[in-house]
């Protein structure tokens, strides 16, 4: 405790849910079935982002880890860069992980969005139809993926936005979030991210 108290500060703390917390099956007890079905030594999927990583990193990271797993099955034969398909399924894998902690794997739609009019697309999202439905544009520009307002994941992606747009205040960067993600309570996600995360990215000078 000495040494994490040491070694970092409260804003960094996370609290892990109990269904996601390893150490809390030897604490509650199991048998030896739900042990192997835990698979407690993969960890839980959020660990697969890591904090000091950005979500653009992240998102093509899991384009090469899904090209790997799918050479490996010989159910593709790309090369090179990760072309934009691999990308756009890296960043929908990305999206599943950030909705699995946070919402579940049911298929009930989240506290927080009964007034938006919401369906579960092919891949498992949930998505929210805007008043643009009726537009001829892409299914991700007029059907928007919603997100959880916390998270690693949403976190990383809100302060992306927020750099890339010479480090835009609140309410542009909620709005060009609404271009691509429905954040459930944008603002206080915003406002509840670590002004040191913001502080620290405003900081550095834009790429």
């Amino acid at each position: 405790m000495r040494e994490i108290l040491q070694s970092s500060s409260a804003d960094q703390w996370r609290h892990v849910l109990l269904i996601h917390n390893p150490a809390d099956l030897s604490s509650r007890g199991c048998t030896p079935t739900e042990l192997l079905q835990s698979k407690w030594w993969e960890g839980p999927d959020w660990l697969y982002m890591t904090r000091n990583s950005s979500f653009r990193s992240n998102v093509r990271m899991m384009g090469w880890i899904t090209r790997f797993i799918k050479k490996c099955r010989k159910t593709t034969f790309e090369s090179g860069l990760l072309t934009l398909r691999e990308t756009e399924a890296g960043e929908r894998t990305i999206f599943r992980l950030i909705k699995k902690p946070a919402f579940g794997g049911i298929k009930t739609f989240p506290e927080g969005s009964k007034n938006l009019n919401r369906f579960i697309d092919k891949d498992g999202l949930f998505r929210v139809k805007t008043r643009l439905c009726n537009r001829n544009d892409t299914v991700d520009f007029k059907t928007l993926v919603l997100l959880p307002k916390f998270g690693l994941g949403v976190e990383q992606l809100i302060i992306q936005i927020h750099v890339e747009n010479n480090h835009a205040g609140i309410q542009t960067t909620m709005g060009i979030l609404r271009e691509q993600v429905w954040i459930i309570q944008t603002r206080r996600a915003y406002e509840k991210l670590s002004k040191n995360a913001l502080r620290a990215e405003d900081s550095m000078p834009s790429q």
